[in-house]
């Protein structure tokens, strides 16, 4: 499960893929392919979240490592290589960074109280 929050020590990519709207579900199972395949099992991986954008036109992966070198390496590697080349079947663009959680911030307050009882 991702753990979002500022000193952690994970390393954290945010990935985003451009796609033309009738390409985003396609986009979407490769990429949950590869990770359920390939990536989910490397040494150093922690998690990845695939969010999809309301307008088509763009997949977002926010994913975590326990080690740069660990995605370095699978990057490097034949399957890595072979997963880009897969992925770009439906993309337009990739868009890679590697990031560092800064700051983290949650409701101090319930955000959903549901219903509330009517009084008369």
């Amino acid at each position: 499960m991702a753990e979002i929050s500022a000193g952690n020590g994970l390393v954290t990519f945010v990935n985003v893929f451009s796609c033309e709207p009738e390409s985003q579900r396609a986009l979407l199972a490769a990429l949950r392919r590869e990770t359920e395949d390939v990536v989910a099992k490397l040494d150093g991986f922690v998690s990845a979240s695939f969010h999809l954008s309301t307008d088509g036109r763009r997949v977002l992966n926010y994913a975590q490592w326990s080690r740069l070198d660990a995605f370095n390496a699978m990057m490097a590697s034949a399957q890595g290589k072979a997963m880009i080349l897969a992925v770009h079947e439906y993309t337009q663009s990739i868009d890679i960074h590697l990031y560092e959680v800064a700051a983290q911030y949650e409701a101090q307050y319930e955000a959903h109280p549901g219903p509330q009882p009517v009084t008369s």
